[in-house]
């Protein structure tokens, strides 16, 4: 009976030891889950912030490109009624012009009908350079334009694709 009781304790002793470690072992399991909880959950909120942060670039650079073309389209305009505005002050020279010409082919002078040929001549040339003139720089304007929105559509694209690379 006494070689039956010390293995029966020696027994109980190792499964005693066994559940300690058991229990240990369970303790730092729950000690890595925590940890571990805690680091995904800090981990998630850096992302959310993240993201809140992407979009509230976005809607600043959207805004920004919206200021900017409405800028640009202001700045077109301006231009354009500039230039037309321009335009007009030399057509009403050019029929001031010709109607001087026409009140000297009235008067029937010869020389004064040579001079207005020669000025007529010389008025059709300037209307010419200037319509010339007037739409070179309409293209230009175009081509800034045109230059000015593909470098904003560009801008935009590599800020939504390093969004799309940051996630």
């Amino acid at each position: 009976a006494g070689s039956t009781s010390g293995v029966s304790e020696q027994a109980m002793e190792y499964i005693r030891q066994q559940l300690d470690g058991l229990r240990h072992s369970a303790v730092r399991a729950g000690s890595g889950m925590a940890e571990l909880y805690a680091r995904v959950e800090g981990e998630a909120a850096a992302r959310a912030l993240a993201q809140r942060d992407h979009e509230t670039r976005i809607a600043s650079l959207s805004e920004a490109l919206k200021a900017e073309r409405v800028g640009l389209h202001h700045s077109v305009a301006q231009r354009l009624e500039a230039l037309e505005s321009r335009l007009g002050v030399e057509r009403s020279d050019i029929m001031a012009r010709q109607a001087e010409l026409r009140d000297e082919l009235a008067s029937g002078d010869q020389e004064g009908t040579e001079r207005l040929q020669d000025f007529a001549m010389r008025i059709r040339r300037e209307f010419e350079v200037a319509e010339r003139r007037m739409s070179s720089e309409a293209s230009a304007l175009r081509e800034h334009i045109d230059t000015t929105m593909k470098q904003l559509q560009s801008s935009r694209a590599a800020d939504d694709e390093a969004q799309r690379m940051s996630f």
